[in-house]
């Protein structure tokens, strides 16, 4: 579990549900080199582990669920269904682009869309 965990922090990282907050923007800070590391851009769970245990980064670095007295107080709750719903999907099925070579973009509105649609399979994995 602490690798899914990682790797949900890491997508948050990445693709917050809240890019911009009035006095901030998440979706840039992310994105930082001077705040990740030169792999900033790269999608890397393993960031979020030492020795397979899944290490948090300061709320202040990690601002998907913002910080301080105003850090989201369904924050765990919003893990476990997350790590709920993605493990009973992964179980059963693999995804892919409908049109692979299709690229996505997002609109960043007050959360962050898909511009246009997504059109994904689902195949059922078999035993």
């Amino acid at each position: 579990m602490h690798y899914v965990h990682a790797a949900l922090t890491e997508t948050l990282r990445l693709y917050p549900a809240v890019p911009i907050v009035l006095n901030y923007m998440t979706y840039a800070m992310g994105r930082m080199p001077y705040i990740w590391g030169k792999d900033a851009d790269d999608f890397r769970p393993e960031r979020w582990l030492n020795n397979g245990i899944f290490q948090p980064e300061s709320p202040f670095k990690f601002v998907a669920f913002h910080a301080g007295p105003r850090i989201c107080l369904g924050k765990d709750f919003a893990y476990r269904q997350m790590k709920i719903v993605a493990i009973a999907l992964l179980c059963f099925f693999r995804f892919k682009l409908a049109d692979e070579t299709r690229s996505v973009t997002y609109r960043t509105m007050f959360t962050l869309h898909i511009d246009g649609s997504l059109p994904m399979l689902a195949v059922l994995r078999t035993a």
